[in-house]
């Protein structure tokens, strides 16, 4: 199983038996937010069906994640055993910061003080080093986004 970002490739062998399978379930659910340390608690899971021989795309994945993948080959006489996997998408970006306020007590004529709510489980998509301040004066437009 190979990953992009948001994307995992899930591929498997042929079975050598003569009862060829007709078609693949694929059943995926997020088993863990690789930065937190625990399983999901409600995990959703997605089924997809296909006819693909050896391989398909989940796509518009969580990124840092791990998910449980498994594969069940179908055909006229039944179900194959299913085969579990799991694989882990890669880290992207991290989520906007939200609720950056300035603190009238930390601040003075020549200092700003202001606080931002940190990142929590569910918004972190991988490893960030820093945060990043810029500050605007009240006026510079060449920077400020638009507002719809």
């Amino acid at each position: 199983m190979s990953s992009l970002t948001t994307q995992i490739e899930v591929s498997w062998e042929l079975s050598s038996s003569l009862c060829s399978p007709d078609y693949y379930i694929i059943r995926y659910s997020l088993y863990q937010k690789l930065a937190c340390q625990s399983p999901e608690t409600t995990p959703t899971e997605f089924e997809v069906n296909t006819n693909a021989k050896q391989f398909n795309n989940l796509v518009e994945l969580e990124p840092y994640s791990r998910y449980k993948i498994t594969v069940t080959a179908v055909n006229g006489a039944g179900q194959s055993e299913l085969t579990i996997g799991y694989s882990d998408t890669r880290p992207g970006p991290p989520s906007n910061i939200t609720n950056v306020r300035v603190n009238p007590e930390r601040t003075s004529p020549t200092r700003l003080g202001f606080t931002w709510q940190p990142f929590n489980c569910r918004n972190v998509n991988g490893v960030f080093w820093y945060y990043f301040t810029r500050i605007y004066k009240d006026g510079d437009r060449s920077n400020t986004p638009t507002h719809q």
